[in-house]
């Protein structure tokens, strides 16, 4: 129970509430929770009448819970049609925003309210909201599958203006929206009686129509944390900060701590809860943030944010206190979950960001998650800690080493390595040599080293890599090394790669491809139609001419349990099984799943044949294929081989001409 606040809390807390809830409420007509309008796309009126077309028994079953299909809501094909395009509208922008932010805005909103407001439009208000899913059962979208996916609820943009601006609790002791179920007339009924009960609204009138579209509130619960539970957030000193409270100002800048960049070193093993890597900035801003620190981490993407939330999330879970991770877009949530779930802690997420459907289902889901913790064994990780205490005393000492001055420059190595690499690029590295050979160097030795050296410049050694650079890197040491590597290079440039040119290049004309540049693109080409011949042993090229995604959508219950159900009762997948049969050569009868791996690999066939091909007509396979693999097979030796003589990488991915010169 949160202890009352104390005089100096109160006032500016409260006028920074007044000012944050109106700032979270939108009491605008833009507001359709507030001002509802029929969309042209965006809306779908299901109130049963006569100009609706809409199947009063199918929209019973819909509100007891039960999935309906669109089709058997709107029976009547004038009906079906409107209803088809609205629904498809509404469904895109409902999965538009789950996707993006992972809230769910779908709902049918049952009754719309009204009353009389000084100096302003009437409100035309939603009064029960009732979540719903949409399906679209094929890719066509011809149909739909709806259904309710959570408890109803009043609409809470309404509860809020009537409580404020009205002086009327719609809430009471419970919602009574929770009892929209059974049939219309029980909802009639139902906004019968709150209209009764919040008679004291002037001029109050509910509308009994019912709409599909989106609806979207998530301010909302910050409103009702706001009214209900102020003492609790004036009690925490980061949110009475923010409200303007100088006390509570001065009470975070007292828990300040700057933790030093080497507290790591120190930190006992069995103290540290880190699962994913962190570099010594991410391993701060983690220490600040467990030391009860309020903190924000600023960092452009890539620098490793969601790993450190991740480390943060399991670190104080780790000594028993409850972390809420809130982001504007579902994509944030799901980065730091995927890394939580690699390290096999996925039991420690509640991932309710995408919305709470039934009470019932999220407490049995929280129970199940509590039984899965409670039979997690206790581990000894003695081990383990010994042995990170190890490693971590070699990296200290490795460090002191690095930074220890020493004689007689009185330097550190660290310092060295600095200086060499900021040395200027003509400075070039001489080769160590040994103390025992260092030692051995005497005047003789001296001398004719500076001999050779000498020799080497009046000879412009120096000069090779710039005179002849396609042998300045060459790997040839003896006379003998030299005639090989001027074999293979002629071998190579008048034979091998002219030839091997002419064959591929009249294998791809033959089968209308484009001519690739380079040799590793001719392999991947002629692998293709090797891929294609292999294929076309077993089916007749008419598979490329089927419809195949109608096809595949068919067939798509093969992969599922359901397949069985598929094959006695849907004459499109029977048919489309057929037709896959019919192109197989050798007359086997195929299953479902064969079938449709059938057509999985005759798309992918497909997909790249078009790349290659102008024309993007049948694939065709010329009779040489395997010949031109073969003396494509002899150039790729020949060029590797090359690329070891003269330490040039990449020949295969270079264009043919480049490669000749």
């Amino acid at each position: 129970m949160a202890k009352s606040l104390s005089p100096e809390r109160v006032q500016p807390l409260q006028r920074a509430a007044e000012q944050w809830k109106r700032q979270l409420v939108d009491v605008s007509g833009r507001n359709p929770l507030l001002n509802f309008r029929d969309l042209r796309t965006g809306t779908l009126n299901l109130t049963p009448t006569p100009d609706s077309y809409v199947m009063q028994p199918e929209l019973d079953s819909l509100l007891r819970g039960r999935a309906v299909l669109l089709s058997n809501l709107f029976q009547t094909e004038e009906g079906l049609g409107e209803s088809r395009r609205r629904v498809s509208s509404i469904h895109r922008q409902a999965q538009a925003t789950l996707d993006e932010k992972g809230i769910n805005t779908l709902f049918v909103a049952v009754g719309l309210a009204t009353w009389e407001v000084e100096n302003k439009s009437q409100p035309n208000s939603p009064v029960v909201l009732i979540p719903i899913t949409i399906t679209p059962l094929d890719a066509a979208r011809r149909d739909f599958k709806l259904e309710v996916s959570g408890d109803p609820h009043l609409n809470p943009v309404l509860v809020h203006v009537l409580r404020e601006e009205q002086g009327v609790d719609p809430l009471g002791e419970g919602d009574p929206a929770e009892a929209v179920s059974g049939s219309l007339a029980a909802t009639e009924t139902l906004l019968g009686d709150l209209q009764r009960k919040w008679s004291r609204v002037r001029g109050l009138s509910i509308r009994p129509r019912i709409v599909l579209g989106n609806f979207k509130y998530t301010n909302m619960p910050m409103v009702a944390d706001l009214e209900g539970n102020l003492d609790s957030l004036g009690n925490n000193d980061l949110v009475a900060a923010i409200a303007g409270v100088e006390q509570a100002r001065l009470a975070l800048a007292n828990r300040i701590r700057d933790p030093s960049l080497d507290q790591p070193d120190f930190d006992p093993p069995e103290s540290e809860f880190l699962v994913l890597d962190a570099d010594a900035s991410q391993h701060r801003a983690i220490n600040r943030a467990t030391s009860g620190e309020s903190v924000v981490i600023w960092g452009p993407p890539g620098t490793g944010k969601s790993q450190t939330i991740a480390n943060l999330i399991v670190s104080l879970n780790a000594v028993g206190k409850k972390v809420l991770f809130v982001a504007e877009k579902r994509a944030a949530i799901e980065v730091v979950v995927s890394r939580l779930q690699r390290t096999g802690l996925e039991s420690l997420v509640m991932d309710a960001h995408g919305g709470i459907g039934y009470k019932r289902e999220f407490a049995k889901s929280l129970a199940e998650t509590m039984r899965e913790i409670r039979a997690v064994p206790l581990q000894d990780y003695t081990e383990l800690h010994q042995r990170l205490h190890e490693t971590r005393g070699q990296l200290i000492a490795h460090s002191q080493a690095m930074h220890e001055n020493r004689q007689p420059w009185d330097i550190s190595l660290y310092e060295v390595q600095e200086r060499l690499i900021g040395s200027s690029e003509a400075v070039s590295a001489v080769p160590a040599l040994s103390s025992d050979k260092a030692r051995g160097l005497g005047r003789s030795s001296v001398e004719q080293l500076m001999r050779e050296a000498q020799e080497w410049v009046d000879l412009r050694g120096h000069e090779i890599s710039t005179r002849f650079p396609e042998w300045a890197e060459c790997r040839v040491d003896t006379p003998e090394q030299a005639r090989d590597a001027l074999t293979l290079i002629r071998n190579l440039s008048s034979r091998v790669l002219p030839e091997t040119k002419k064959t591929v290049l009249n294998v791809f004309d033959e089968a209308g491809l484009t001519h690739p540049q380079t040799v590793g693109e001719w392999r991947e080409a002629l692998q293709l139609l090797k891929n294609l011949e292999q294929f076309l042993e077993e089916f007749d090229g008419k598979i490329f001419t089927l419809d195949q995604p109608t096809l595949r959508a068919a067939l798509e219950p093969a992969r599922h349990w359901w397949r069985l159900w598929a094959v006695l009762t849907s004459g499109k997948y029977r048919v489309a099984r057929a037709a896959v049969r019919a192109a197989r050569l050798d007359g086997i009868k195929m299953g479902g799943l064969a079938a449709l791996a059938a057509l999985d690999q005759s798309a992918r066939l497909m997909d790249r044949w078009a790349k290659l091909s102008p024309s993007v007509g049948k694939p065709v396979v010329p009779e040489n294929v395997a010949a031109a693999q073969g003396q494509l097979e002899a150039l790729t030796e020949l060029l590797r081989e090359a690329e070891q003589v003269f330490a040039k990488q990449g020949l295969l991915e270079r264009s043919c001409n480049d490669t000749a010169q």
